[in-house]
């Protein structure tokens, strides 16, 4: 007894023959849509966001005028 015997799917065991008519008379079946769609791509920014400031020592620089 076969897998596919056991599962039910068929009651005989298949010939070379029998397997090949069966893929060749079978249609191509169309794609079947998966239940997620794909995520949309994130539109870019319209404008760069805010690029993080350093604290500067003032010492290092002189004194300011």
């Amino acid at each position: 007894m076969t897998p596919a015997m056991e599962a039910w799917l068929t009651d005989h065991v298949w010939s070379v023959e029998e397997l090949v008519a069966a893929a060749l008379a079978e249609a191509p079946a169309a794609p079947v849509a998966s239940a997620a769609a794909p995520a949309e791509p994130k539109p870019p920014p319209s404008e760069p966001p805010p690029r993080p400031r350093r604290m500067l020592q003032p010492s290092l620089f002189g004194e300011p005028e």
